[in-house]
């Protein structure tokens, strides 16, 4: 798999899976020119295709993209197959070609995730390409996760940050650069074995040491995928989104939204 020259600017969240969708869309092609059937005979195949997550990268990046589209969603794990389109329309062609997709529900600046009560997530405009979907979306994540974190406990005089955390991301790169129990931060450049030196622990101790480093803008940790919740263990603190490693390995990710700081 390749991997990404540079952290991801932005992010997306996405809905659940919309099933027996129609098999052609509006999508965008390698260079990012929207494809649509004006372009003649043929213009499906300009379409580009690829991983998931590269599409998710793709989509996050164009401004126009409302969906990830892929005609192989029969059978199990979709995610895993390697035909996503990142789209702007769907809803055109035949039924029942076993087409999923998903919708863009959210765009998160990664650079404005910060401690600012003004960084919120940016939602898409409501309106919808026309013909609209046969399926509609659930506007509502499986993987919500409280809007504030565990209150860490504090002593007479600390100061105490609280933190907002978005919707758990699920199936991200395997690694990033994260902090090691002393707060120095580890990664690729700091040689062979690199993930292994780094912190990982609870949950709540996670949000608490992420309150402390002004740095933290994610919480990562492994065997997410089809949880009702995040797991409680294997938690880093991180600086970026996961960006290293092999894809499809459950790693989820919680982006620090807000800090509210205040003092005993």
């Amino acid at each position: 798999t390749s991997q990404p020259s540079e952290e991801p600017s932005v992010i997306i969240r996405l809905s659940s899976i919309m099933n027996d969708q129609r098999s052609l869309a509006y999508c965008f092609d390698e260079d990012d020119v929207l494809i649509t059937s004006d372009y003649g005979d043929g213009w499906v195949a300009k379409q580009w295709t690829g991983t998931f997550l590269e599409a998710k990268r793709r989509c996050a990046a164009q401004e126009d993209c409302r969906y990830l589209v892929s005609w192989s969603c029969l059978g199990e794990a979709p995610q895993k197959k390697a035909n996503w389109k990142y789209c702007r329309e769907i809803g055109y062609g035949n039924p029942d070609t076993g087409t999923c997709a998903y919708e863009a529900l959210d765009r998160v600046d990664v650079d404005a995730l910060t401690r600012k009560p003004s960084s919120q997530p940016t939602k898409l405009p409501s309106s919808r390409p026309s013909p609209s979907p046969t399926t509609s979306p659930t506007a509502t994540s499986p993987l919500a996760t409280p809007a504030m974190g565990p209150t860490p406990q504090p002593q007479p005089g600390d100061t105490l940050v609280m933190l907002e955390t978005g919707e758990l991301l699920e199936d991200q790169l395997a690694l990033a650069q994260c902090f090691d129990d002393s707060g120095k931060l580890i990664g690729p450049s700091d040689g062979a074995g690199w993930p292994g030196r780094q912190w990982k622990g609870s949950l709540e101790e996670a949000m608490r040491r992420c309150g402390t480093q002004e740095e933290c803008r994610y919480l990562v940790s492994w065997g997410c995928n089809g949880r009702k919740e995040p797991p409680q263990s294997n938690w880093k603190v991180c600086v970026a989104a996961p960006a290293y490693g092999a894809d499809n390995t459950g790693t989820c990710a919680l982006p620090v939204l807000n800090r509210d700081v205040g003092s005993e």
